[in-house]
C-alpha cells in the first residue's frame, strides 16, 4: 500500500497516507537531537473504503501545511491499532522517522586509517546502512586513533563518533528516507521570538560545571532545528520541536539554546573486551592488525603497542600471519593494545593455564595443566604427560650425558620400522 489519499486535516493542514482516515482528531510528533522523531495519530476511519491493515506497516505517511506544501513530517508506520467503537472505526497509529530504519542491525567493523575524517566515517557507514548524511562537523578533521564499531546500529555508531566531536545527529522528518545530518543541521534566520509566550529553564551540569539557559516557546508558527532566531538582543538555535494538534488547533512548542554541546558517548563494553585478528605487519615493537570483525578487509596502517604478558622480559615479537588478540583496559576503544598471540588451531575462547610458543619455522614449546610437549620442525618431539614420557623421532634418536644414562620403569617401549641398536660409546 503506497500513500494514495490526501485529505484535509484542518484549515491549513493536509494528510498522505494509503489509509482511508475520514478525519483525525489528535496528532503530535517530537523532533530532537540524538533522536528519531515519532508522529503519534489519533482519528477515524471510512468504513466504506476497503483497506488491509497488514499491507499498512512500513509504508508511508505525510502531513503538510496547505500553504507553501511546506512538509511537517513525513515518516514510515510503524505501529497501527484499529478499534470499533459503537458505528465507526478509530484508529491510532505510531510512525517514525526515516533515520529508524538504520538503528536496527547490529554490525562491527573498525575503521583504522588515522588519516581519515569523522566525516569520511559517518559517510561510509551511512552509505553501507542505506542511509544518505550531510556533514556539517568533522570535514576535514582526522580520527588520529581508530575506532570500532562493536554490535552497534549505524545509528548508535554515528551518534557516538559524533559525540567525539562533542556535537550531534539530527534525523531528517521531510523527505521520508534514511537522511540524516551529521552535525547540527545548518537552519536558517527566522524572525525573533521575542514577542511568543515563552519560560526559561537555568540548570547547571551535574559536575558543577557550566550553567546552560534553555529558552522553552510556544508559537504558531512552523520552524525547523537549527534555525536561528534572537530573543532579548541574543542569538538562539531550534534544538528542538514538538508539534500538537488537538480541538481543531496546531501549535508548536520550540527549546532554543545557544548551542547543542553533547557529552562524549563510550561503550562501557570496551573494557576488558579482546578482538581476535591476525598480525599483518610488525614494526619495532608495534603490530598492524587486520580484525575479524572486518572479515579480511584491509582497514588502515595504524600500528598497535605490543603489551607481551610476560612484561619486559622473556618475549619474542609475533611473526606477520600470527594470530592475536587486539585488547582494551578501558571503555575508550580508541587506546586499544595487542597483547598475545594464539595458536592457529585454537577454538573457542582461550584458556589461560595453557601457554604455547610456536615459531613459523614450525618448533613449539606447549605447557599445558596436564602435559609438557616440545617439538622441532614437527620431526622430533618429547612429551611428558600424565607419567608417561615420548619421545619421537624421523631420523637418528641418541640420547647424550656427561656421566651415566639410567631408564628405570616398569615398562619401557621402543619401536622403529627396522631395528633397535643400543651401545655404549
Amino acid at each position: 500500500m503506497e500513500i494514495n489519499m490526501e485529505i484535509k486535516i484542518a484549515n491549513g493542514i493536509l494528510m498522505e497516507s494509503g489509509l482511508p482516515f475520514l478525519g483525525v482528531e489528535r496528532f503530535e510528533f517530537e523532533w530532537k537531537p540524538n533522536e528519531h522523531a515519532f508522529l503519534t495519530m489519533r482519528g477515524y476511519l471510512n468504513e466504506k473504503e476497503k483497506y488491509h491493515l497488514a499491507e499498512a506497516y512500513g509504508d508511508k505517511i505525510k502531513l503538510k501545511l496547505e500553504e507553501g506544501g511546506v512538509t511537517l513530517f513525513y515518516g514510515y508506520l510503524v505501529d497501527i491499532r484499529v478499534d470499533h467503537v459503537g458505528n465507526t472505526r478509530e484508529i491510532k497509529l505510531k510512525a517514525a522517522s526515516g533515520s529508524f530504519r538504520i538503528d536496527r542491525k547490529l554490525e562491527s567493523e573498525s575503521f583504522q586509517n588515522q588519516e581519515e575524517s569523522y566525516a569520511e566515517i559517518a559517510q561510509k557507514t551511512a552509505k553501507g546502512a542505506g542511509a544518505r548524511v550531510i556533514c556539517t562537523e568533522g570535514i576535514g578533521i582526522s580520527i588520529g586513533k581508530p575506532v570500532i564499531r562493536y554490535q552497534e546500529t549505524a545509528w548508535q555508531f554515528i551518534e557516538r563518533l559524533a559525540s567525539g566531536l562533542g556535537t550531534c545527529i539530527v534525523s531528517d522528518i521531510m523527505t521520508g528516507e534514511r537522511d540524516f545530518w551529521f552535525g547540527m543541521r545548518n537552519g536558517e534566520s527566522i524572525p525573533s521570538l521575542a514577542g511568543e509566550e515563552y519560560t526559561v529553564d537555568i540548570c547547571r551540569e551535574r559536575d558543577g560545571g557550566k550553567v546552560t539557559t534553555i529558552y522553552k516557546v510556544k508559537s504558531r508558527k512552523f520552524y525547523k532545528i537549527g534555525d536561528r532566531t534572537t530573543l532579548n538582543g541574543v542569538e538562539w538555535k531550534v534544538c528542538g520541536v514538538k508539534a500538537v494538534f488537538q480541538k481543531g488547533e496546531l501549535t508548536f512548542r520550540y527549546l532554543l539554546k545557544q548551542e547543542e554541546i553533547i557529552k562524549p558517548i563510550y561503550l562501557d563494553c570496551f573494557a576488558g573486551l579482546g578482538l581476535k585478528g591476525t598480525i599483518a605487519e610488525v614494526k619495532n615493537e608495534q603490530v598492524r592488525i587486520v580484525l575479524d570483525i572486518d572479515e579480511g578487509r584491509e582497514t588502515g596502517q595504524y600500528f598497535y603497542n605490543w603489551y607481551p604478558e610476560t612484561g619486559n622480559s622473556l618475549y619474542a615479537m609475533p611473526e606477520p600471519g600470527t594470530r592475536a588478540v587486539l585488547c582494551f583496559g578501558e571503555r575508550e576503544e580508541r587506546e586499544g593494545f595487542a597483547m598475545h598471540s594464539l595458536p592457529n588451531t585454537m577454538k573457542g575462547f582461550r584458556y589461560y593455564r595453557n601457554r604455547q610458543l610456536d615459531t613459523k619455522e614450525g618448533n613449539m614449546l606447549h605447557l599445558n595443566e596436564q602435559s609438557i610437549a616440545i617439538s622441532k620442525e614437527g620431526s622430533r618431539s618429547v612429551c611428558i604427560c600424565n607419567g608417561l614420557i615420548s619421545a619421537n623421532s624421523v631420523g637418528k634418536f641418541r640420547i647424550c650425558a656427561e656421566n651415566e644414562v639410567r631408564m628405570s620403569a616398569k615398562r619401557i617401549i621402543m619401536r622403529s620400522p627396522d631395528e633397535v641398536n643400543i651401545c655404549q660409546e
